[in-house]
This record gives structure tokens, sequence and C-alpha cells, in this order.
């Protein structure tokens, strides 16, 4: 339609396209994507994308583009506060608060290895812990996982609480966030897409001023690296997230009263700068 009616186009890279696995698209689907990716993005006046090492990969299929930008799915800092955040309990290691979100609650998105290390922590650990995930509730994962799960702590010395939140609006979700401790970004690696994006939930963490624990992907590794002090990497198996959550329940008093220094810096994160980007690349565009 752009070439047709002489319009330029932007085309953004939300997906690695090839490097996402569909195995009921069969086996072209792969190359389908790569001839569609190297026959169209070149022709964009520009290109955006998602995460870097996204914009890195599509880069190299198509052989660079001359107006590329990473833009992150980022959100308005006006939708996060610290105004309804719980306070540290004064001289206590206090509870600490992990939060998890996405559309669905189900297989495939690391819940199984997170629900694997809780039940090794509750044998482990004294101090508090209390989960929410908030999404649509697969019925099978309900049953597979999730009470499996909760009979196995259904004993009064079990210091894990583990809450169901049905989803939530952008705004509620939110400001949700601000009653939690830490935010957990379990991406398992499932295909190279998976461990070449950056996901929502990550990004709103940060704003939120959580502390993250973030699955070791690429691209999650690489955005941790890159913003120390929002949190720290762990590895994608049960020993890996028994490690995390392990060191930081130890870290429980600094979480909280970092909690405001990791705020200010999410803000560094916010649309509001995000979105300057893309008003360059749209001025650039108009005046070409």
């Amino acid at each position: 339609m752009a070439i047709k009616r002489d319009i330029p186009f932007i085309y953004d890279i939300e997906d690695y396209d090839p490097g996402i696995y569909v195995p009921e698209a069969g086996k072209h689907y792969k190359s389908c994507t790569e001839f569609l990716l190297k026959k169209c993005a070149p022709s964009a006046s520009a290109l955006t994308s998602a995460s870097p090492l996204i914009g890195e990969y599509s880069l190299k299929l198509i052989g660079d583009h001359p107006n590329h930008q990473v833009i992150l799915n980022s959100f308005p800092s006006t939708e996060f506060s610290l105004a309804n955040s719980h306070k540290p309990i004064a001289g206590s290691t206090g509870v600490l608060r992990l939060v998890w979100f996405s559309q669905t609650i189900s297989f495939g998105r690391g819940l199984e290895q997170l629900f694997e290390a809780l039940n090794q922590l509750n044998e482990l650990t004294t101090q508090q812990l209390i989960i929410t995930l908030i999404g649509n509730m697969d019925p099978e994962f309900e049953k597979q996982i999730v009470q499996t799960f909760q009979s196995q702590i259904s004993n009064l010395t079990s210091q894990i609480s583990l809450l169901i939140k049905p989803p939530l609006s952008q705004p509620e979700l939110h400001a949700e966030l601000a009653h939690h401790d830490i935010g957990l970004a379990l991406e398992p690696g499932k295909d190279l897409n998976n461990g070449l994006a950056i996901s929502n939930k990550i990004i709103a963490y940060a704003q939120a001023g959580l502390c993250i624990l973030a699955t070791d992907t690429p691209a999650q590794k690489q955005f941790m690296q890159e913003h120390p002090d929002l949190g720290t990497v762990c590895g994608q198996d049960k020993e890996g997230i028994v490690k995390g959550i392990a060191a930081m329940l130890e870290a429980t008093n600094k979480i909280n009263t970092d909690k405001l220094d990791r705020f200010k810096k999410g803000k560094e994160l916010a649309w509001e700068k995000e979105s300057s980007k893309l008003v360059e690349i749209w001025k650039r565009v108009l005046i070409t």
C-alpha cells in the first residue's frame, strides 16, 4: 500500500518473527518470515525494534538500515506511584511480596520452575513470602500446578502464601504493583525470540520501583547489566530461582529501603522519554 500510494512507512519490529517457535505453522514458517522481513523492512523509511537484540538480529538479517531506533515498550510515568506502597516493618526482616503478571497464567512462562522453587523454599525459609499471580488462570495449569502446590503448603507452619488475582486494566495493574517488593520476570528462553525480547513486565516492574528478579535470557541479562541497581538475574531452572529468591530474602530490608531510589531510576524508562525517539523519527521521515 505504501509503495502503491507513494507514502513512506515505518515498521515496528515488536518480535523477531523468524525466532518464534510456531510448530502448527509448518516447516516453512521460519523461511517465510525471513523472506518477508528481507523483502519489506529495507523499504521502510524507518525501523523501530522493541529490544536491542531484536534490532541486532533483524538488521543482520536484512543487511542493516540507515534509520533504526530501539524503542522500549514502556508506560507513562503518571501510572506509577509509591503513595500506596506498604512500609517496611521496623526491627524485622519483614514480609517479602513477589508479583508476576501476564494475560494468562499458564505453562511455558517460567511458572512451573517458580513453583518447583517455592516447594523447596517452603522447607528452608522461616521468613514469610507472599506470591501474587495476576492474569487469566488456565484451568489445566491450575489443576496440575497451582492446586498441587497449595495442597503442599497447606500445613500451618508454611511461610508461603499464594494469591491469585484476575486480569487488571493497565492503570489498575500499575497501581497494584506498588504493593509488592519483587517483580518476577521469569522468561524461560523457550525460543530465540523469547531470549531476545524485553517483556512489558520487566519495564513495568522497573517503573514501579520493584526489585527485579529476572531469568538470564540474553536480553534480560543485558537489560539488568545496564540497570544493575534495579535488581538481579538468576538461572532459568528451579535451582537458579531458589538461589535468586533466597538472596533476596536475606536482603529484604535493603530491598524495601532502596525502593524510592529504584523508583526514581525507573523514571528514566518512562514513555515520555521513549516516545521522544519516535517523534524524532517521524520528523526525519516527514522532512525527507
